[in-house]
């Protein structure tokens, strides 16, 4: 504190009080340092405001090639393009990064910036001469106030897409993931939530769903909590889910299964440890069994189709399949799929969670009466799955090798997710999946 009152605070966190005297007053005043946000998202392109608009180029959400999340910006630019946006930078922003998923054109992206007389400045972020994702970032220029968008130099059209761009005072980026931790008691929710950095967390990235339906919640930074009271339940079996997202789009999660008293519509499921699981499903009308007589069976222990699985997984998506009638499909053996099926099938192709498979004279098939892998299973439920779970080690089971390349990413985030966990050690990645098994995997994922 200098003489004149000038109190210029150091570059540790700390909380203090300042005495202020003269003569016969005083004041004391409470002080608090806190060191600034490491990141601060620019846009995550969750919502439906992608916060850029575009000359030369088209902006849309997209759903398919995703980084973190469940969305990106897919940008199908016209030669040289840009993407427009408006912030004002302090002195703690030093870098944007962001993710792109290059289209090898060769392209430069670049990040706009502007001077505090309004004279625009650019930094290049990279050139587009690689496919997949890749983290780039470009240093603020030294006195620019204005971060102003993105500009692409461009002989020729092309498309990209972006994901995940921050503002940040290091050039790095955050793989750490927070952490959740998840309990209720009667109808009280209650889950703390960390992360390793300061100002990472905000309740717009966080979600308390109960059997994946979203619940309102509070959240109280101060101490990391995130409470709400469930309403509701009746006696059903529930699962009820945190997550949580850091400014950098690593993703968190825990979950509580609520064993309650859901009505149990299949004969052969009283004494069937999946039947929590095919209880509730059941009654939201994701799984069904087949009836004869008066008595209806889920089979629980027969191997699940691939047709039948995407039935499971495309009423889990709340999907509504009359949609997707008119979806044409490209494999060669449509004409077998079942026909309480096919609607399904079309509705995962046309979404791109379900693509089929080579036969060895190279056309494309559903095989939707054949026994689905437990590793293609694996695949779709990731594709089903927000981006940026961290991904387990599979060098814990002893049969990882044997794991398809296509299917790790998926085999991994799912392992990490806990909701799949192997069996004796081994993930049994061509082994086929029972009825129950899938119960269970898509009741888990909630």
């Amino acid at each position: 504190i200098t003489s004149d009152g000038l109190f210029t605070a150091g570059s540790n966190t700390a909380s203090g009080k300042i005495k202020v005297a003269s003569g016969n007053y005083a004041v004391t005043i409470s002080v608090s340092v806190t060191a600034p946000a490491k990141y601060t998202l620019l846009s995550d392109f969750e919502g439906s405001d992608p916060g850029f608009s575009a000359q030369n180029a088209t902006l849309s959400l997209n759903d398919t090639q995703v980084r973190y999340g469940s969305q990106s910006l897919q940008v199908a630019y016209q030669n040289d393009a840009k993407l427009t946006a408006s912030r004002t930078l302090t002195q703690a922003d030093r870098y944007v990064s962001l993710w792109v998923y290059g289209d090898g054109s060769g392209s430069i992206l670049s990040a706009a910036f502007s001077y505090e007389d309004g004279t625009p400045v650019t930094q290049s972020l990279a050139t587009l001469n690689f496919t997949g994702w890749k983290q780039v970032s470009a240093a603020v220029p030294e006195g620019a106030v204005s971060f102003d968008g993105l500009s692409l130099s461009a002989s020729q059209k092309g498309t990209l897409w972006l994901d995940q761009v921050v503002l940040s005072n290091e050039n790095t980026w955050d793989t750490t993931a927070p952490t959740v931790s998840l309990s209720v008691s009667g109808t009280s929710a209650t889950a703390k939530i960390t992360d390793n950095l300061q100002g990472g967390l905000a309740a717009d990235r966080m979600t308390l769903k109960v059997d994946g339906q979203p619940v309102p919640f509070q959240w109280d930074a101060a101490s990391g909590t995130l409470s709400a009271t469930l309403s509701g339940l009746g006696k059903s079996s529930h699962q009820v889910t945190v997550t949580a997202a850091d400014t950098c789009g690593n993703l968190a999660r825990d979950s509580v299964t609520l064993s309650g008293a859901s009505s149990n519509p299949f004969a052969d499921m009283t004494n069937h440890w999946a039947r929590t699981y095919t209880a509730r499903l059941s009654e939201l009308g994701i799984i069904s069994g087949i009836t004869s007589g008066d008595v209806t069976n889920f089979y629980p222990n027969r191997n699940i189709t691939r047709g039948d699985f995407a039935l499971m997984a495309a009423n889990w998506l709340g999907l509504d399949l009359n949609a997707y009638a008119s979806v044409s499909l490209p494999y060669t053996d449509t004409k077998d799929i079942p026909s309480w099926d096919l609607n399904a099938v079309k509705a995962l192709y046309e979404l791109g969670i379900m693509q089929g498979s080579r036969a060895n004279d190279g056309t494309l098939r559903a095989n939707a009466r054949a026994s689905i892998t437990r590793a293609e299973a694996m695949t779709i439920l990731g594709r089903m799955t927000e981006k940026g779970y961290p991904q387990a080690a599979l060098s814990a089971f002893s049969d990882a090798a044997a794991v398809p390349s296509w299917a790790k990413e998926h085999v991994a985030t799912l392992v990490g997710m806990e909701v799949v966990g192997g069996s004796n050690g081994k993930l049994r990645p061509s082994s086929p999946v029972t009825r129950a098994e899938v119960a269970k995997m898509l009741f888990t994922l909630w």
